[in-house]
């Protein structure tokens, strides 16, 4: 692999932790929103950008967007490791549940913004803590319901999807579990599995209206 193109959704969010236009990270949010693919050890320098900003007190309150941002870059470069794969795919099932519910709820208010043709995900404002919670807590009743390792559920399953030719990264599997959990349906099915339910109410997660 020697470059890769960034999807627009996650472009648009590395776009809003730039401190310059010199900025390794508005380089690659830049091209990924042009579609311009970007040298693999940029990314790479980008990731470890990213993964100090989430572990710094100072950005404390955005330390869910950068877990996210983080775990979707490295699924970009294939470098999940086994000990980060639950995090991933908690994280990205948790912005999918998130970005449903406040989308949901969005339509209900008066002067709510138009999310005619947006990507939600990238959108919705910062995933509270608390929906990664649940969807964690999802996430170890349907391996412990199923008696399934996550490493190999997650190997046997990321190449499933219906309208793709590569495999689903840690993220984007997270992605497809929330919405088959969520009653949506998913790139593939899971009907031989036991599963959970995960309600994807707004007020579930937080005690009031958060505009973006």
């Amino acid at each position: 692999m020697t470059d890769v193109l960034v999807p627009k959704h996650l472009a648009q969010r590395l776009l809003s932790w730039h401190s310059s236009m010199y900025d390794p990270i508005y380089a690659v949010g830049s091209s990924g929103l042009a579609e311009r693919r970007v040298p693999v050890d940029l990314l790479k320098t980008v990731v470890e950008k990213i993964d100090t900003y989430s572990k710094s007190e100072a950005y404390k309150d955005s330390h869910a967007e950068l877990r996210e941002i983080f775990f979707e870059m490295k699924g970009i470069l294939g470098e999940i490791e086994d000990k980060e794969l639950r995090e991933s795919i908690a994280r990205g099932m948790a912005r999918t549940i998130w970005a449903l519910a406040w989308a949901d709820e969005a339509e209900q208010q008066e002067g709510g913004p138009s999310l005619s043709g947006c990507d939600i995900t990238s959108v919705a404002p910062n995933t509270p803590e608390s929906v990664y919670r649940t969807c964690d807590d999802a996430l170890t009743q349907f391996l412990e319901t199923n008696e399934l390792n996550l490493r190999e559920f997650y190997d046997e399953n990321k190449g499933r999807g219906c309208y793709r030719s590569t495999d689903f990264s840690p993220s984007e599997f997270g992605h497809e579990l929330a919405l088959i959990f969520a009653g949506y349906g998913g790139d593939f099915s899971l009907r031989e599995y036991k599963q959970p339910y995960i309600e994807n109410y707004y007020y579930s997660f937080v005690d009031e209206w958060i505009a973006e």
